[in-house]
């Protein structure tokens, strides 16, 4: 009889014991709700100032003068507004604009624009334009693509093809091409979201890390180690001389390095740029794509 009294009791107060555990227990969860809906506040409070700033700058910057001789004016300004992380492109626009170009701390696709025109477009002159939202091509799925007209764009001899794009790339059974031929060559073609390389005559060549390995993937560089956001991209269509011998080569860059090479050049009409014609191998969001008749340098 006593030996069950005293087991009616350890029950009891392990049931005490468990009730006080499971109001410790709601408490904690009732703190933690808190300070989940507290950081929510803060993370939109700032989500919403970083998007308001990043959107617009209200007002246009002027250039001031900060010198001058005879009929000659210099004018200047810090641009506090531009944080470039990569290189800045500048570009003289149709419209007369100067049009700065660059990707950001936080890997994303900016443009400053000079107004150095006066019409009846705008307000602004001779002035640096409010920041706007920028603007891309996203060739993400299916056919999206730029089809060149006619009989495409001829390249011959040296050539260079560069862009801003955003890795990663789109999803695809196995390939996502920037720029294709009529004739079936790919002029730059990723393999397997991360391998660079050109496909000339039905086939594929690795961008090598050392050219004179063989063309195989543990070889090859390996797009992987990006970070996501944009990136600047540039294949280069070259033949050097070494004696007698004639040697056709593509070199490949990544924000503005040397990555690799490889042994074969295509001198194909390019005709579809961010797809192949019959789709399915989408290269997604690309900006500033640029087509040159000649081989730019690394600097």
């Amino acid at each position: 009889m006593i030996q069950l009294q005293q087991e009616l009791a350890d029950l009891q107060n392990s049931a005490t014991d468990l009730t006080a555990i499971e109001g410790q227990l709601a408490s904690d969860i009732s703190a933690l709700a808190e300070s989940i809906a507290a950081a929510q506040l803060e993370i939109n409070r700032a989500n919403t100032e970083i998007m308001t700033a990043a959107r617009t700058r209200s007002e246009a910057q002027f250039m001031p003068e900060i010198a001058s001789q005879d009929d000659f004016v210099t004018t200047g300004a810090i641009l506090d507004f531009i944080n470039a992380a990569s290189r800045v492109t500048a570009l003289e626009t149709v419209e007369g604009m100067v049009q700065l170009s660059y990707i950001d701390r936080q890997g994303k696709l900016r443009q400053g624009i000079f107004d150095a025109t006066a019409d009846d477009v705008n307000n602004y002159f001779e002035q640096w334009l409010p920041d706007r939202p920028p603007i891309c091509l996203n060739c993400d799925s299916g056919v999206k693509r730029i089809s060149i007209g006619g009989s495409g764009l001829t390249i011959t001899g040296d050539w260079t093809i560069e862009a801003n794009f955003v890795y990663p790339l789109p999803d695809s059974e196995q390939w996502n091409t920037l720029a294709q031929s009529g004739a079936g060559d790919r002029h730059l073609v990723v393999k397997a979201g991360k391998y660079l390389g050109t496909d000339v005559n039905s086939t594929f060549y690795y961008c090598l890390t050392n050219s004179e390995l063989p063309n195989e993937e543990a070889n090859a560089y390996d797009l992987g180690q990006l970070s996501q956001g944009w990136h600047h991209i540039a294949v280069v269509g070259i033949t050097v001389t070494e004696g007698a011998t004639i040697i056709p080569k593509t070199c490949f860059y990544i924000d503005g390095e040397k990555v690799g090479e490889c042994l074969i050049k295509s001198n194909s009409t390019i005709q579809t740029i961010g797809n192949m014609s019959t789709g399915g191998e989408p290269f997604g969001k690309m900006a500033e794509v640029r087509i040159w008749h000649l081989a730019l340098k690394e600097t």
